[in-house]
């Protein structure tokens, strides 16, 4: 679960099979349970997204999908983005790091789409696709998420082209 508010973003993950539901009172849950969270305090947005990077790069998708899961109540995607491709905008060639750092932001966002595909796919969301796009262009060229993306714009930019053909024919 993540807690924000416009101070702090706190990232608390259980694991699977020892959820606690909210309604359960601290004390009456199992010692080992209250042990099993994790918790990551965030003074900005900007260490939350550098730190879905590193947890993907330790293993740990929990962590994204949790985060994509809930932003919206705090932030929007737009902001997330500009804050993921402006932290990560220069790689250096033949950089081992770099690519398990491409390989990350490629699962990151590979999961957010597969998962969250209303969050990519809306047409008025298109300026999202080609930031998106964009930046796969520019820094990881050679990637099955580039391919999937471009296909999906070209669905959308089809889909408002009919919506505004169908427009047209009505306003005649």
């Amino acid at each position: 679960m993540i807690i924000a508010n416009q101070n702090v973003v706190v990232l608390c993950l259980f694991e699977p099979s020892t959820l606690i539901s909210p309604q359960v009172e601290k004390e009456s849950a199992p010692k080992d349970l209250k042990e099993s969270c994790r918790k990551s305090r965030f003074s900005t947005l900007k260490e939350m997204v550098i730190h879905l990077v590193t947890s993907l790069q330790a293993g740990d998708l929990c962590i994204v999908l949790a985060f994509i899961s809930i932003y919206q109540r705090f932030v929007t995607i737009q902001q997330v983005l500009d804050l993921l491709f402006k932290r990560y905008a220069y790689f250096c060639p033949a950089c081992e790091e770099d690519e398990q750092v491409k390989n990350a932001i490629c699962t990151i966002l590979n999961t957010w789409i597969e998962k969250f595909p209303e969050d990519f796919c809306q047409t008025s969301e298109l300026t999202i696709l080609k930031q998106v796009k964009n930046y796969l262009v520019a820094n990881i060229l050679c990637s099955d998420l580039l391919v999937r993306v471009h296909a999906l714009l070209i669905q959308l930019q089809a889909a408002v082209a009919s919506d505004s053909e169908a427009s047209t024919e009505e306003a005649l």
